[in-house]
């Protein structure tokens, strides 16, 4: 198997369709979407509205636009797997996670539609969904703050 790195913004939906073409004569099979950013801790009424948008650009709307960009080449082909990295925060809230929560439902919602969208198709789509890990997914939540 063969892995191609790209380096773009996930959130640009012009800068996804120019990789989704700039890719259109590969065939891939695996699309692995992980991009994934969960930004504050503050409750609904004190969050940042920025915050809430880098999110939801980052989770939902970046996953959308790859997904729709690779998947006609797959289901052309009659073969692929698509990989999300959703979040056990896909299945239960906690405090002062709404939108972070809401994004990783909208992960699961568009996992389960994906695989009806898909069935006989030969694309298998699969969700992975972490819990609480120590890595440094923190330190960009809380922007550098490790306490």
């Amino acid at each position: 198997m063969k892995v191609l790195p790209f380096a773009f913004d996930i959130r640009s939906r012009k800068e996804c369709e120019a990789f989704t073409k700039e890719v259109s004569t590969i065939p891939i099979t695996v699309l692995i979407n992980n991009a994934g950013l969960a930004a504050g801790r503050e409750s609904f009424a004190e969050a940042n509205v920025d915050d809430w948008e880098a999110m939801i650009d980052t989770n939902v709307k970046g996953l959308l636009y790859i997904t729709r960009g690779i998947l006609p080449g797959m289901v052309a082909r009659k073969n692929g797997h698509i990989v999300n990295l959703g979040s056990i925060a896909g299945h239960a809230v906690y405090p002062n996670g709404s939108v972070y929560c809401a994004t990783k439902f909208a992960v699961r919602a568009l996992n389960e539609s994906l695989r009806i969208d898909t069935l006989g198709s030969g694309i298998r789509v699969t969700s992975i969904d972490p819990g609480m890990t120590e890595t440094e997914f923190s330190l960009v939540r809380f922007k550098g703050d490790s306490h």
